[in-house]
């Protein structure tokens, strides 16, 4: 790679972080919200807590199956309605009635372009329980699946997040949704 063309792509990710690849800043939690999502408290059992995080994209641009955590911030859609977005190292925290949701993202404030899929990931939530799920991509296909990337919990052993996850509200969740 000649000089010329490293510099050219550097110029481009520049001007893609600043005009508009970064998420917005985040919706903080309360504090109670905060603490229970970090200590993960199970909810009661006429709900389901739902952590939605960044997840994994492939660690080089041709695809492959190595994966790495991937740094684009997410629209995350529940029953195609858009709640709110979460950047990485951040955990959007909301609660549920028990019952079959459709979960899917996108880039934030993007579309889904030519070549491009969203593809919902369709989940039974029964009440009582803490359900984590992460906004991954392969190719040009965006889908939800469930589970936590390992480096989001604290490295001591105790059965926590890590404190430098941020906990984020669900901030366009309407009341038929969140609860």
């Amino acid at each position: 790679m000649t000089r010329l063309s490293v510099l050219i792509a550097i110029t481009m990710s520049l001007i893609a972080a600043l005009t508009g690849c970064l998420g917005p800043p985040p919706v903080l939690a309360s504090s109670e919200v905060t603490r229970a999502a970090i200590n993960l408290e199970e909810p009661p059992a006429d709900r389901a807590r739902v952590f939605a995080f960044t997840g994994r994209g492939p660690l080089f641009s041709g695809g492959g199956k190595a994966t790495t955590s991937h740094i684009l911030p997410a629209d995350i859609y529940v029953n195609n309605v858009k709640i709110g977005t979460v950047n990485p190292k951040e955990a959007m925290v909301f609660d549920v009635a028990p019952g079959r949701y459709s979960f899917s993202w996108m880039i934030y404030n993007q579309r889904v372009g030519w070549g491009e899929e969203m593809r919902p990931g369709i989940f039974e939530l029964p009440g009582g329980v803490i359900v984590g799920i992460s906004a991954e991509y392969v190719g040009g296909t965006y889908f939800i699946s469930e589970g936590v990337m390992t480096s989001l919990f604290d490295k001591s052993g105790q059965k926590r997040l890590s404190p430098d996850v941020k906990i984020v509200r669900a901030v366009h969740c309407p009341p038929t949704i969140c609860i």
